[in-house]
């Protein structure tokens, strides 16, 4: 008989692993104490020392609006500086990623862009409300004395291997880097902290950190199941003392137990067992899902309920068993393709209207999968139908 926790494992296996991954890190950096102390252990010294890392806050809601929400990074701090006698801050935006595309820098920058006008946007809005009762003397005063916001953007990875994406914009060009053009290029760099290149040794001194980084980078290694319950060997005082622990370790085995193709719902049971033996009180974790992840799940109950339909029609029309089987997982895996494609319309028209037939067509004529996926993606980021349809054609 399959086991709940089984069913979840199965379920969670259709999603893309850098959904999983980006889900797990998200609730670990939007909680603000561990976020002071995992930026504790990643930023280099010479950052930290311009940085009131004690002031910290948290800026995705300030500045993010609902319908923006998919468009920017999955993290935004707004950071004081040390010195600053004007209340002057930075902004590091973070980026979660499992994979390499040689296009995260160019995806980066274009988080950079859109926060950068939705700043200026609140400046001047804050600046109207301000004016507004106060007459302006010079009509033809220009906007040369405002500083730009200074803002940072950083990738954090962990995946099967180390990341080796370009870091600059000006490592895209194909031109000789003692072209006179290639010296034109925007030099917009990004900063990486990658949790491949760490030794055991490397790992970060802060112990619930360490715990955290440790939970991601065993999630690729086969011996997964073994190396959790030496985690738990670990760091099970801390479970008892501090309730910040625990919640690490229940987000943490759910991420296991969804995202790891080794680690065993077996010892994801175990694993809560031993842990509500100590005498504290754990609960299996459901992660936080984003409104483009409700629509995911919208499009595979769809996908599961039209797969298992045209899977029988299919079967029965074969007339053997063998025909019926085959045509049911076809069925299955050509309606979670179809209630995907079908998400991708349904979440384009309540954003803004309803798409041609022509564009829907188009969609629901996409069989990949993956494919799928990323359209989902960019129909909750676009900020238009049309920029939609560009990108698609």
């Amino acid at each position: 008989m399959t086991s709940f926790y089984q069913y979840i494992k199965l379920l969670f296996a259709r999603l893309p692993r850098f959904y999983r991954h980006d889900l797990f890190c998200k609730d670990v950096f939007l909680t603000l104490l561990m976020a002071k102390l995992v930026l504790a252990s990643i930023l280099d010294e010479e950052l930290q020392a311009e940085l009131n890392l004690a002031k910290i806050q948290i800026a995705n809601d300030k500045f993010i609006t609902k319908r923006l929400h998919a468009i920017y990074p999955d993290v935004i701090y707004q950071i004081p500086l040390k010195n600053s006698t004007k209340g002057e801050c930075v902004y590091l935006v973070i980026d979660f990623k499992s994979d390499n595309k040689r296009n995260t820098i160019i995806q980066l920058f274009r988080y950079i862009y859109h926060l950068t006008m939705r700043l200026l946007e609140i400046e001047k809005d804050d600046n109207d409300n301000n004016n507004k009762e106060v007459q302006i003397k010079n009509d033809n005063d220009n906007d040369n004395d405002k500083s730009f916001p200074c803002i940072i953007a950083m990738v954090f990875h962990c995946g099967k291997c180390k990341f080796t994406a370009p870091q600059e914009l000006s490592d895209l060009a194909s031109l000789p880097r003692t072209s006179v053009l290639w010296k034109l290029i925007a030099k917009f760099k990004m900063l990486v902290y990658d949790l491949n290149t760490l030794t055991e040794s490397e790992m970060p001194k802060i112990s619930i950190v360490h715990l955290f980084f440790r939970i991601l980078t065993i999630a690729y290694s086969k011996n997964v199941n073994e190396e959790a319950f030496a985690l738990f060997e670990k760091f099970k005082d801390e479970f008892y003392k501090r309730k910040i622990f625990l919640t690490l370790w229940d987000l943490g085995l759910y991420y296991l137990l969804t995202s790891s193709k080794y680690f065993e719902p077996a010892t994801y049971e175990k694993l809560i067992d031993l842990t509500k033996e100590l005498g504290v009180e754990i609960m299996s974790k459901t992660m936080t899902i984003p409104f483009y992840q409700k629509a995911i799940k919208e499009g595979i109950t769809i996908g599961r309920e039209e797969g298992i339909t045209i899977g029988r029609t299919e079967g029965r029309t074969e007339g053997r068993t063998e025909g019926r089987i085959e045509g049911r997982t076809e069925g299955r895996i050509e309606g979670i393709t179809i209630g995907l494609a079908k998400s991708v319309i349904r979440r384009l028209t309540r954003r803004f209207s309803e798409p041609s037939e022509e564009l829907k067509d188009k969609i629901m004529n996409v069989k990949d999968e993956n494919q799928l996926y990323e359209l989902l993606d960019f129909a909750c980021s676009c900020v238009s139908i049309g920029e939609f349809e560009t990108a698609f054609n």
